[in-house]
């Protein structure tokens, strides 16, 4: 009886200690499935803030006159490899060394600005999607990058609204960039007073 008891007794501190490795290899996995939940989460809205045309617009808009996010608004305004190439470059350094002074300059004069509105408005025509592909490639040659096999498909002429406020004084500025999509790149801004789209278009050979 007594070496049967005994028998019972460590059979039944095995299955305990099985039980709990089992437990804690169920917690082990399901800490790592919800890792992975929220990492694929993550990169869903990452992915979805790339792929966003207001997300862009409102990324331009609130970098403006910013000295702390001078990448973000040449980054918004480039192809990935353009920019990636223009980070590396000695030109990068400088003009944002000049950009921090700008808004300094801006700040000692008690100058600020706000958004007031970031709105959608039309559609891009073919013609002016083309001239986009010509203004991108044409960037692209500063830098030595080939764009040759760009492609925008698809883009939208934004109106953004600020505030200018200086000191007790306010007054409001309108910007009408386009915003349009590169494949691969994701949404990229054109500043729409200094670009004439079918311009562009014409210069590159558009055909009707």
């Amino acid at each position: 009886m007594g070496k049967t008891r005994e028998k019972t007794e460590i059979s039944d501190g095995k299955k305990s200690k099985v039980l709990i490795i089992i437990a804690l290899l169920l917690a082990v996995v399901l800490i790592a499935a919800v890792v992975i939940a929220i990492l694929v989460l993550n990169s869903k809205d990452e992915k979805a803030e790339k792929n966003s045309h207001k997300a862009a617009a409102e990324k331009y808009a609130s970098s403006l006159y910013n000295k702390e996010r001078f990448g973000d608004l040449q980054e918004v305004q480039m192809s990935d490899e353009v920019f990636e190439a223009y980070r590396n470059s000695d030109d990068f350094e400088t003009d944002e060394t000049n950009y921090i002074a700008m808004v300094e300059n801006l700040d000692k004069e008690n100058m600020s600005f706000d958004i007031k509105s970031v709105e959608k408005g039309d559609e891009l025509s073919e013609k002016m999607l083309f001239g986009a592909e010509v203004y991108f490639r044409e960037q692209a040659e500063t830098y030595d990058v080939d764009l040759s096999g760009i492609s925008v498909t698809e883009g939208y002429r934004y109106s953004i609204e600020l505030d200018v406020i200086s000191g007790e004084n306010k007054t409001s500025t309108k910007l009408e960039p386009y915003i349009v999509n590169i494949k691969d790149s994701g949404w990229k801004l054109i500043t729409g007073s200094l670009t004439d789209l079918e311009e562009y278009a014409d210069e590159g050979g558009y055909k009707e």
